[in-house]
């Protein structure tokens, strides 16, 4: 798995306003995991295996380099055409 990263974004043409955290001028990231920075922490995977409620997932999330994600139920995304 070295060097592979997965991204899941949404691009509009400008981004007017959304509830995600992971937003870069026109692109919204859902997720994106890279996996070198995962790996190098077994500690940190084994405390996001460990996780059974969303709030053990948030918890573990915070300080897991590698790893963003949008938790939201729902994500909201206002934008404006070209």
């Amino acid at each position: 798995m070295k060097g592979l990263r997965v991204d899941v974004v949404i691009q509009v043409p400008r981004v007017i306003k959304t509830n995600s955290p992971y937003v870069d001028g026109s692109t919204v990231t859902l997720l994106s995991i890279d996996f070198d920075k995962v790996l190098e922490d077994p500690k940190m995977l084994e405390r996001m295996n460990g996780a059974t409620t969303l709030a053990d997932t948030k918890a573990a999330l915070k300080d897991f380099k590698g790893i963003k994600v949008n938790l939201a139920p729902q994500v909201t995304i206002e934008f404006a055409g070209k």
